[in-house]
């Protein structure tokens, strides 16, 4: 039986540099290779999955094999409402 529900990867780790940003990049752009729909949602300070992005659309330009689209959130109130909308959507998808 086929999952039609919405999937939310965590990479976190109190440690930098362990190759967090680097890991969704991958996995991300791995996602969408395959027609995945893909969401990134950027909570670090540094930004650097949405910096690298803006990156990779300058080196692409409109030419980019697959559209990802990060967004940096940074208040907790508003990181709370984008899991519950998650959730929610998750629940108005019943498996086929």
């Amino acid at each position: 039986m086929k999952s039609n529900k919405n999937k939310i990867i965590v990479f976190a780790n109190q440690k930098g540099g362990v190759g967090k940003s680097t890991l969704c990049i991958l996995l991300a752009n791995y996602l969408a290779y395959w027609k995945k729909d893909v969401c990134i949602i950027d909570t670090d300070l540094q930004q650097s999955v949405t910096l690298q992005r803006e990156q990779d659309k300058q080196v692409f330009g409109e030419e980019e094999p697959y559209s990802i689209q990060p967004f940096a959130v940074s208040d907790p109130k508003t990181m709370q409402m984008l899991m519950e909308n998650a959730q929610s959507q998750d629940d108005m998808n019943p498996e086929s």
